[in-house]
């Protein structure tokens, strides 16, 4: 079924206007009459709905030319892309090539056949609906690839494309963060991105050229592990795997290339060692804990901390922080990994109104707190303040990481790796003993002082507690 086309005509002079309106009588229209290209506009916004043809005679009702009106129609948004049909009762050739180059599609000398002119009309409706509908295709199709890009971007490895010539062609939120680049990708750091991975392209696409794409199998993938160099000019080690991108018809499209940050696993992974360490470290306290027990008991006990807490708790409140913090030092060596730095700076005969057994367990729980947290090649200080009147004596230990890509925010695995361990109500833990800060914090209430952090942007978290003095 045809559907009725829908026409504004640009209201001619009066001699000419009951032989055009003549014209549009046979067959049905859908008529707009309008006095000029603003009127059009406005009933295309109020109507929401576009003309098929613009009819604009050479002559209008003011006198003034249809070429001028022809020309602004052209220079609007909501017209532009709607065909022109002039009409001229002139015959002189630079008067219809006037027309013709302001914009017009079909001039029509002084038509007078109905049919024809309905024919001519039609054409044109077709022209513009057909062209409609190639640019709500194009908008789909873009709005698709907008939702695919939008669900790149919540994917936590880093992820960019390449087109058929090496050519960047998108990098979602992770990869921007990994390779230190803005969410406004400059032509400059464009060109980088390209250099710093052309040459693993180019062997990628040596390497799987000669496979065909076979439908149900998965693509031919490449995978190397290499130094990558952000945009600030720090390198970090990766895991980068390239695929090749073909379209349904087999045709070569471009290549996608995923990147894995490997220090972040080197960091869990000496996490990891650390716990096994200190596994090993606990197995044998555990077993001078049950000497010491036993000597005391005269006998195997049960439930061995309960029986535990006493003893230590029958210790003075005094200890001089250097000697413990020496002793601490030796413990940790053997379940730190060489690859983290350990710095001490404490003044001689520091005291501190705290058992010895809680200042050794505060101060370890907050250095291997740092520890985790600088990771591997990172760096820790421990620096322990004479003791100030009214300020006590303030430890602050500083955790320095040096891994080069930040951490990436509210991801449950970086907030592992950076021992943001959750205990929480969701959490299925149920030991009563706590770990970390939290059990730093526990100690230190007993002695009515605070265990204080902060995180900064710069890759360093720093620890602060301030000890009762002791002056004995």
């Amino acid at each position: 079924m045809t559907e009725i086309p829908r026409v504004a005509i640009f209201k001619p002079e009066p001699q000419e206007e009951e032989k055009l309106l003549r014209l549009f009588e046979k067959h049905e229209y859908s008529i707009r009459v309008v006095q000029d290209a603003q009127e059009a506009e406005s009933l295309v916004r109020e109507e929401d709905a576009p003309f098929d043809v613009l009819l604009i005679p050479l002559r209008l009702f003011d006198r003034s030319s249809g070429i001028s009106a022809c020309l602004q129609v052209k220079s609007m948004d909501l017209l532009a892309s709607t065909p022109v049909l002039g009409v001229s009762i002139a015959t002189e050739k630079p008067v219809l090539q006037a027309f013709y180059e302001v914009g017009a599609d079909i001039v029509l000398i002084s038509p007078s056949d109905a049919d024809l002119f309905r024919f001519q009309i039609l054409a044109m409706t077709r022209q513009r609906r057909a062209y409609d509908e190639q640019i709500r295709v194009k908008q789909e199709s873009s709005g698709f690839s907008r939702s695919i890009i939008s669900a790149f971007n919540i994917v936590r490895e880093g992820l960019l494309i390449f087109n058929s010539n090496f050519e960047y062609s998108f990098g979602n939120a992770s990869s921007r963060m990994l390779l230190g680049l803005d969410q406004q990708t400059s032509a400059e750091h464009i060109l980088a991105v390209e250099k710093l991975f052309r040459q693993l392209l180019v062997q990628h696409h040596k390497n799987t050229r000669t496979r065909k794409p076979i439908p149900g199998q998965d693509m031919a993938i490449s995978q190397f592990e290499t130094s990558l160099t952000r945009t600030d000019r720090r390198a970090f080690r990766a895991n980068v795997r390239i695929a090749t991108l073909y379209s349904t018809d087999n045709h070569l499209m471009g290549y996608t290339v995923s990147v894995t940050d490997l220090s972040e696993l080197d960091q869990l992974s000496n996490s990891l060692l650390q716990s096994q360490r200190t596994r090993s470290l606990c197995m044998l306290a555990a077993s001078a804990s049950m000497q010491l027990l036993s000597s005391s008991y005269e006998q195997i006990v049960l439930s061995p901390l309960n029986k535990l807490t006493p003893l230590l708790e029958q210790h003075e409140r005094k200890a001089v922080i250097s000697p413990i913090l020496t002793t601490l030092m030796e413990y940790l060596d053997l379940v730190i990994s060489t690859d983290t730095r350990v710095k001490v700076k404490s003044k001689e005969g520091t005291m501190v109104a705290l058992r010895p057994t809680d200042l050794f367990q505060l101060l370890g729980h907050i250095i291997l707190d740092a520890v985790q947290f600088a990771g591997k090649a990172g760096e820790v200080m421990v620096d322990v303040s004479g003791s100030i009147p009214g300020e006590g004596v303030t430890v602050v230990v500083t955790g320095q990481s040096r891994k080069v890509t930040p951490f990436i925010p509210n991801d449950y695995l970086a907030n592992l790796i950076q021992g943001e361990i959750s205990t929480g109500a969701g959490s299925s833990e149920s030991s009563k003993m706590n770990i970390g800060l939290a059990a730093a914090q526990e100690i230190a209430q007993q002695y009515r002082t605070t265990v204080e952090y902060q995180t900064t942007s710069d890759g360093k978290r720093k620890v602060r507690v301030k000890l009762p003095p002791c002056y004995k």
